[in-house]
């Protein structure tokens, strides 16, 4: 966003108020904000995942599940962030399901038989 300077009928110049989107090479939309990204299992303690700040994940397998707990300095409530959950091949395919424990803390439920298996996750921030 630009902003013209001046003074009565004299030009001096713009102001740049925001950087954000001047040129790009990509049609509309927005820059997804991805938190965390990684891979967990339910079958077993296989887990790998990267943070755009470095932080922890707490990661915490069960029985069909997966807990996650997150920093409490990423967001104040549950309704600011979404879980995209993928599995990670077609053995590991079914119905997962993706609940709150709280603001900072979600699960990951496998809902078919057999126990789930691995899967990919994304914690994006919603840009709202």
């Amino acid at each position: 966003q630009l902003i013209g300077y001046g003074l009565g009928g004299e030009f001096y110049g713009w102001i740049v108020l925001s950087r954000n989107y001047l040129d790009v090479p990509f049609g509309n939309g927005d820059y997804d904000k991805v938190l965390a990204k990684g891979y967990a299992s339910m079958r077993n303690s296989l887990r790998k995942y990267s943070t755009y700040d470095g932080s922890t994940l707490k990661i915490t397998q069960g029985s069909n599940k997966v807990s996650f707990e997150m920093p409490t300095t990423w967001f104040k409530s549950f309704e600011e962030y979404v879980i995209f959950i993928t599995p990670r091949s077609s053995a590991a395919a079914g119905t997962y399901l993706v609940s709150p424990i709280n603001n900072y803390q979600f699960e990951v439920t496998y809902l078919g038989s057999g126990g789930g298996g691995a899967f990919y996750f994304e914690i994006k921030r919603l840009n709202f």
